[in-house]
């Protein structure tokens, strides 16, 4: 690049030098930077390859953590056994869901999430029938 007899560059390798840095920066930002949905998709995966299965008490173990990107949903999938796999009133109901959006908005790891608008689903099977579902909580 550089002129072998003055030692320096000349203006037009000093403007291809210029124009090719530019162009490798906004190659490196573009792919250094992931949309929320994307980020989304990947610390779902990340989160259920090392944390998953989960024992979050005695009756509850976290099975997996995933994103439906359709719609805008981050879906987490419990397992309930024991005492806990039965099924719920209304009123019970009401009151996890209750207290899954208290632990919502106390989460600041999913401000992010909850001011973009994205959807929580809470999944809880029973752990004699992977089929029956004993709770299906979504909150916005």
């Amino acid at each position: 690049m550089f002129s072998n007899t003055a030692g320096r560059m000349t203006p037009m390798r000093h403007l291809v030098l210029y124009v090719a840095c530019v162009a490798l920066i906004a190659v490196c930002l573009s792919a250094c930077q992931e949309s929320l949905e994307q980020r989304a998709a990947r610390e779902s995966r990340q989160y259920t390859s090392k944390s998953c299965p989960l024992r979050v008490d005695e009756f509850t173990v976290m099975d997996s953590m995933t994103f439906v990107a359709s719609a805008s949903t981050l879906c987490y999938w419990y397992t309930l056994s024991d005492t806990a796999d039965r099924t719920y009133t209304e009123t019970e109901r009401q009151q996890a869901s209750a207290l899954l959006q208290k632990n919502l908005h106390n989460n600041t790891h999913l401000k992010v999430y909850r001011e973009a608008g994205y959807a929580f689903r809470y999944v809880y099977r029973s752990a004699s029938d992977a089929q029956t579902v004993r709770l299906d909580i979504t909150l916005h």
